[in-house]
């Protein structure tokens, strides 16, 4: 049950190396540590794993367990926490209302099986943990708030800020909704002395956490994910959000839009029905209900309970416990439905039906709707006429009912391009990470077995991806022995990010910040990658790479270059940060081979000044030193009449000097206009009759096939969902020869790598056939309007390049040596040639050095600024705030301690 998604691309890789972690830890006393080199370009272990494994504890059993059975584990914990969570409600809910083991076993279904469970079970485990502890923190709220002992309290809210940082923001607001609406109801629970000890119970319980939050929290604040604009800027969810809703409570969605999943049990959604009914009766579950129902309706709220980034209804888990509570209400009442209620059902049933056909253009797409209506009939039916063994029909619905919802999110993970990998595909992968091999490469030939001596050992490598046929980026090459540069993880560095963006790599987004470097041949060597395995239909080559022998593995070819820079380096120029900035994209990477950029620089980059902005036509206008370009996206049949065929086609004249220098094609001011419905529709009519025109004069046409009204009226059919739609993704590519390179902008509907692209620079490969003109053409996957200032430039590569790299390479290992241990680096420096060292080691304020200063360059990464005199240093890294959370966390334990112990001693005092 493994996600060939984020699953095999995050969560199955983390385990792995995790398990291998901790059994080295416990079994042979290896500690871990705290800074990773093969996870990108460097990265803290804690900042990253937390968020996935370090917190859950139902990951730790594993370590008992070979790797081979991590499959398998992996699998039977989905399981486990279905199972825990559905005692987590009988748990709760008996000690919340009076109900019958039996009623308590169906509410308790109804917890647990969702459109949001069964996504989760497939694509993301540890998201059912939440599901686990909410009941929980409910009931031991309202112990606390009867004046009953404080410690469970403490307890699991310290456990709730272990888990996962994310989900305890979201658990802390749902708690703290109820915790509301209970002083509103209840003048009782007021008292200052039950306020103090809610209050003082969770600070507790943040304070035994803090060892693993505080750190957390930092990085989460500190990543790429900080970024993004709140809401994804949306006021309003687009028309199709608000049509579906009646709907999705029913039928999940797999695919969803803002994380709806729906998938409500029906029994859930009649006692809603039931307890609003009865809002007199029901006060803080009918408050709770309209609520949510509000917030479903609004973005901004949904972006708040996603900790005020994009809008992620993921915070619907938490509906889940009322909506449990409220199934039990109706089967502990069901003499009490009147013919009013059962009329509103009905009603409901209706809304859902149209809602349904409505998404579904009427029944055209989705084939769920029919058998989950039926079943809300049946269930209806079953509570209004059936007497006779009527517990053990609703116990039939509702199983039916949960398997229907796991059913109906299943296909889609087991689609072309999104489905479920089998255990020996898993154990295939993660066995082929052991075989990526580290090759040495010297100063003048690529031969393993002649290395240079003094060479530094350590380097990068990048692995292309090892599922072509799917979307991900996996981050199996941590399971290998390289120091992979491309990984997806939910929390990566914010510099490296906005450094990628400064060069305009095209693929780096906020799970994956460096990407492939768009392959380009100065970055992968600036960054110290030496070594690329690319698949065998790779159409760019960076020039610097050579072909290591006419082996294939894994599907991939290894290529090696000699001009990759050490990690320790003496920079030859050092320049402002101000002149950084006001480089184009293409500047500053050329400026990475001789110049590092730093507050104090004062030179200037040779290599930015060798960047040549390259003349091309467009529409017969010569254009020197770039283009505005504005042009909205023509129709595939307009397209059929051009050759070349692109939206915009650029022509870029013959030039034998521009041979196998590197071309990049770059976009600023990127304004994007997306075609409303009205323009979606004379669009389309016009390629129609466009069609209809082209099969006249071939004399192929059937006139009786064309009705411009009855393809209105099929159109209107296909899409008038995109009324209102949010602003959707789209995809411009550039080809020039036989490669294509592009960028994309996702939807405003996507969570996750949503960001208005404004300036990307294309990495279009090495010039060829420069003896005459070539054409670079322009295409879109959307209908919009597009405006963009475009420039044509070009890079050296070759000698120039490998020249520059020698010298570097030779300056810095006849002038330092430096040694990796575990946490920390020796660095001798022999001969000070420059104030500055510089390194590719993302900036982290954990590292520290024993002298000199630590000063960041091109706003990314360390430099080391040396003492006059001094010759020996030595960089230590240590998590930041981890320390001061191990403080925190002890003092968290004595008081809790202390807390226990006056608890028992003065038993009669309510205030303990």
């Amino acid at each position: 049950m493994i996600w060939s998604g984020d699953g095999i691309a995050q969560h199955y890789p983390a385990l792995v190396r995790f398990h291998h972690d901790l059994q080295e830890l416990i079994f042979c006393g290896k500690s871990i540590s705290l800074w990773q080199w093969n996870i990108g370009l460097g990265q803290d272990y804690l900042q990253t794993f937390s968020y996935y494994v370090l917190g859950d504890v139902l990951l730790y059993p594993a370590v008992l367990f070979p790797a081979s059975f991590l499959p398998d584990y992996y699998s039977i914990m989905v399981i486990v926490r279905l199972y825990l969570a559905g005692l987590a409600f009988i748990f709760a809910v008996r000690r919340l209302v009076k109900a019958r083991d039996f009623t308590l076993g169906l509410g308790g279904i109804v917890y647990v099986f969702s459109g949001y469970t069964a996504y989760s079970s497939f694509a993301h485990p540890f998201f059912l943990n939440p599901l686990i502890l909410f009941p929980i923190l409910i009931v031991q709220l309202q112990r606390v708030l009867k004046q009953k002992s404080v410690l469970p309290w403490i307890g699991i809210v310290a456990l709730t800020l272990f888990v996962n940082f994310y989900f305890a923001y979201i658990l802390a607001l749902g708690t703290a909704v109820y915790w509301i609406v209970a002083l509103i109801r209840h003048r009782e629970y007021r008292r200052w002395q039950n306020m103090f000890r809610v209050v003082a119970g969770a600070a507790v319980g943040f304070l035994i956490s803090a060892a693993l939050f505080l750190p957390s929290l930092y990085f989460l604040l500190n990543s790429a994910r900080t970024d993004g604009k709140m809401a994804n800027g949306l006021k309003i969810y687009p028309l199709s959000y608000y049509l579906s809703l009646p709907g999705r409570m029913l039928v999940p969605q797999g695919k969803s839009a803002f994380w709806l999943m729906g998938g409500l049990m029906i029994l859930g959604l009649l006692g809603v029905i039931f307890v609003l009914r009865r809002a007199r009766t029901y006060q803080t579950l009918t408050i709770i209900f309209c609520l949510s129902g509000l917030g479903l309706l609004l973005p901004f709220f949904a972006s708040v309970l996603n900790g005020f980034s994009s809008p992620s209804n993921r915070w619907l888990l938490l509906v889940q416990l009322p909506l449990g509570i409220a199934a039990v209400l109706l089967l502990e009442h069901l003499s009490e439905l009147v013919k009013a209620d059962y009329l509103i059902f009905v009603i409901f049933g209706g809304v859902i039906c149209v809602s349904l056909l409505v998404i579904s253009a009427f029944g055209r797409y989705d084939g769920d709707l029919g058998l989950l209506t039926f079943q809300y009939l049946l269930t209806v039916i079953a509570l209004l006429s059936v007497k006779k063994n009527r517990n053990q029909i609703l116990t039939v619905l509702t199983v039916i009912n949960a398997i229907t919802i796991f059913a109906c999110i299943e296909p889609y993970n087991i689609s072309a391009t999104n489905r479920l990998l089998s255990r020996q595909a898993v154990q295939e992968l993660t066995k082929r990470q052991a075989g990526y091999e580290k090759k040495v490469v010297n100063d003048y030939q690529i031969d393993p077995k002649n290395r240079d001596a003094d060479q530094p050992t350590f380097s990068r490598a990048y692995i292309d991806t090892q599922l072509p046929k799917y979307t991900y980026h996996p981050s199996l090459p941590i399971l290998s022995d390289l120091n992979s540069l491309e990984t997806y993880w939910s929390l990566e560095s914010n510099d490296v990010y906005k450094l990628m963006h400064e060069l305009g790599v095209s693929n780096s987004i906020q799970n994956d910040v460096t990407g492939n470097a768009d392959l380009r041949n100065i970055l992968l060597n600036y960054l110290g990658v030496s070594e690329i395995m690319l698949n065998e239909d790779a159409k760019i080559i960076p020039a610097s790479f050579q072909n290591y022998n006419s082996e294939i593995y894994n599907g991939q070819q290894t290529y090696l270059s000699d001009s990759s820079f050490p990690l320790f380096y003496f920079p030859e120029y050092l320049i402002s940060n101000k002149d950084f900035t006001k480089m184009t994209p293409t500047q500053k990477e050329a400026s990475l081979l001789d110049s590092v950029a730093l507050t104090q620089g004062q030179d200037q980059s040779k290599m930015a000044a060798k960047v040549q902005n390259v003349p091309f036509y467009n529409k017969t206008i010569l254009y020197s030193k770039g283009q505005h370009v504005s042009f909205t996206t023509q129709t595939p049949e307009q397209l059929k009449l051009q050759s070349p065929s692109g939206q915009v086609v650029l022509l870029m004249a013959a030039d034998p000097e521009l041979k196998d220098q590197e071309l990049h094609l770059e976009f600023s001011n990127i304004n994007y206009d997306p075609f409303n419905f009205g323009q979606l529709w004379q669009a389309d009519l016009t390629d129609y009759q466009a069609e209809h025109e082209n099969d006249q004069l071939k004399g192929a046409d059937d006139f009786q096939d064309f009705n411009v009204n009855g393809y209105r009226n099929r159109w209107l059919a296909r899409n008038y969902l995109k009324i209102g739609r949010a602003t959707p993704g789209y995809e411009l590519s550039a080809t020039y020869l036989d490669r294509t390179d592009s960028f994309r902008q996702l939807s405003a509907e996507r969570l996750s790598g949503y960001e208005v692209r404004k300036n990307v620079s294309l990495n279009l490969g090495p010039v060829d056939q420069t003896d005459h003109e070539q054409w670079i053409l322009l295409n879109t996957d959307v209908m919009a309007h597009f405006s963009f200032d475009l420039k044509l430039t070009t890079l050296p590569t070759g000698e120039e390049i490998t020249k520059t790299a020698k010298k570097v390479r030779k300056v810095s290992r006849d002038n330092l040596d430096f040694k990796i241990g575990q946490d920390k680096i020796d660095l001798k420096v022999k001969h000070p040639v420059k104030k500055v060292v510089a390194t590719t080691i993302p900036y982290s304020p954990g590292w520290r050095i024993d002298h000199g200063k630590i000063v960041k360059l091109n706003g990314t990464f360390i430099g080391i600024e040396l003492d006059q005199g001094q010759r020996e240093y030595q960089l230590r890294y240590r998590t930041p705030f981890l320390d001061l959370g191990l403080k925190l966390s002890a003092l968290g334990v004595m008081v809790a301690l202390v807390w226990a112990g006056a608890a028992k001693i003065l038993k009669k005092f309510a205030f303990f």
